[in-house]
């Protein structure tokens, strides 16, 4: 049978928990109750409620980090959240607001008003599923078009993560940053609409096949269009094969005039083309790739800054790589989107040359990752941090640490345990992986009460430097890296 929608209800008060079910089963709500954080977070990953009612005062974790940890989650972000409290207080109400809740519903609450506040965010929950069908029916028909060209592989997933990693090394904001990684799957879907008797072909083009094949970018536009939430995306599809010196196609657009995400998921495109293996050639190495960008770049196809921007992200080891003597890449004026200061390291005004030098030069050494999904708490250790010189890199969750740790290689890196998704230990096994010769001094920053043996047991397999307790005094920090990297702080 169905019906009227499902609701979560986060509370620790029994009582609480019984009146809203006895208020909402009679009017068709399936109702699912959980008397913590930790388990409300498990059941909205588990069952994707329409409706999440959270209390704010509860023990442990309290309903402000259940609401942040819920919009960092990209499986349970656009949950409407509604904050049951009886604070009347205009401090909770902003921070409740800047954790991303929906709407607040005071105790003790107003049957009817509970009744109309629910309903009306399961219509619009209702609406943002039918905007994500909408998309995840685009991305199957593009995985489709991938699969018809047996020659590209896995193109479109590594071409998504390395566009973003891109954006976000060139400090794109975060409404950039998503349009490029779905443009790692939509840029070609317009291929649907081309015969595979030239999209298959294995002979040169003529030129009448090419005029049919350069459509599918006019297509792919045509596709995407119907829904705004791809509005940003549109013009990487329409422009992804402009060249610079206006060569390209389709509107043979001249240097700037080719948006800037056009330019950098070119960039992105062309690289992952070379450095991965083809049935007609190998795949290149990284140097070897760079030298073809940096040629091409000589010859009026691609934004220089683009591409020493690529140069300096994967090729630390590439000969000559930058464009000045010490590696650094010049980064484009201000991006669309806005640009994102936590991608920024230091938030601006660092020293772009030592940014760029791999591990081992000078005052380069002095950088620090902070990884927290707490922005609150984030924020209270880099200005700590920043306050003794030192270069501190930011991440919200544990995906864009690895992403950090293994682009920019700061010496030191304080993790949060519990993040959603991908875990402060899961970004160590992740980086044990993929750069094993690569030991920063680790420190991980938990909540949870952690017994000697246990948290002897995780520093012998996660090589962890210092556990630290929240909540964390700025002085117990500073001492705890002195201790272990001594001369690292700049004086206070």
């Amino acid at each position: 049978m169905a019906t009227s929608g499902r609701v979560l209800i986060v509370d620790d008060q029994p009582q609480s928990l019984e009146a809203m079910q006895e208020a909402l089963r009679p009017l068709g709500f399936e109702v699912l109750t959980a008397p913590d954080g930790e388990a409300g977070l498990a059941l909205a990953r588990e069952r994707q409620p329409d409706v999440i009612l959270l209390d704010i005062m509860m023990p442990g974790m309290d309903g402000f980090e259940v609401c942040q940890r819920l919009k960092d989650d990209p499986e349970t972000r656009l949950l409407p959240v509604v904050f049951l409290t009886g604070l009347d207080s205009r401090e909770a109400r902003f921070r409740g607001l800047e954790v991303g809740a929906s709407d607040f519903l005071n105790k003790p609450f107003d049957l009817v008003e509970l009744e109309v506040r629910v309903r009306n965010l399961v219509g619009f929950r209702r609406l943002t599923q039918d905007l994500e069908d909408a998309e995840k029916m685009l991305f199957a028909v593009a995985r489709s078009v991938e699969a018809r060209d047996e020659g590209t592989g896995d193109h479109c997933d590594r071409l998504s993560r390395l566009a973003e990693r891109l954006g976000e090394y060139m400090g794109l904001g975060p409404d950039g940053l998503k349009a490029l990684r779905r443009a790692g799957y939509l840029h070609d879907i317009g291929k649907i609409g081309i015969p595979d008797a030239i999209l298959l072909k294995p002979g040169k083009l003529t030129e009448e096949e090419w005029t049919v094949m350069r459509s599918h970018v006019n297509i792919g536009v045509e596709i995407c269009s119907g829904l705004r939430t791809l509005r940003s995306t549109l013009p990487i599809i329409r422009h992804h094969h402009e060249r610079s010196n206006g060569s390209g196609y389709p509107d043979h657009l001249v240097g700037d005039a080719v948006p800037l995400l056009a330019r950098v998921f070119q960039v992105t495109d062309v690289f992952d083309a070379l450095t991965n293996e083809r049935p007609y050639r190998r795949a290149l190495s990284v140097a070897e790739a760079c030298k073809i960008l940096r040629d091409e770049t000589e010859r009026g196809f691609w934004d220089g800054n683009v591409v020493e921007a690529l140069v300096a992200m994967v090729g630390w080891g590439v000969e000559g790589a930058g464009a000045g003597g010490d590696g650094a890449a010049q980064r484009p004026g201000q991006p669309e989107g806005g640009p994102s200061e936590a991608a920024k390291p230091g938030g601006g005004g660092r020293d772009e040359g030592a940014s760029r030098r791999a591990p081992g030069g000078g005052d380069a050494l002095r950088r620090v990752l902070v990884a927290d999904d707490s922005p609150v708490f984030r924020t209270f250790v880099c200005d700590t941090l920043r306050g003794r010189g030192l270069e501190v890199l930011e991440a919200g969750n544990g995906r864009e640490a690895v992403e950090v740790l293994l682009g920019q290689r700061p010496q030191l890196a304080i993790l949060d345990a519990l993040m959603p998704a991908v875990d402060g230990f899961e970004v160590m096994e992740r980086l044990k992986t993929a750069a094993p010769d690569y030991r920063p001094v680790i420190f991980v920053v938990t909540a949870v009460y952690k017994s000697p043996r246990w948290a002897a047991e995780a520093r012998n397999a996660y090589k962890v430097a210092e556990y630290l307790e929240k909540p964390l005094e700025p002085e117990d920090l500073v001492k705890t890296i002195g201790r272990h990297l001594p001369g690292f702080l700049g004086p206070a």
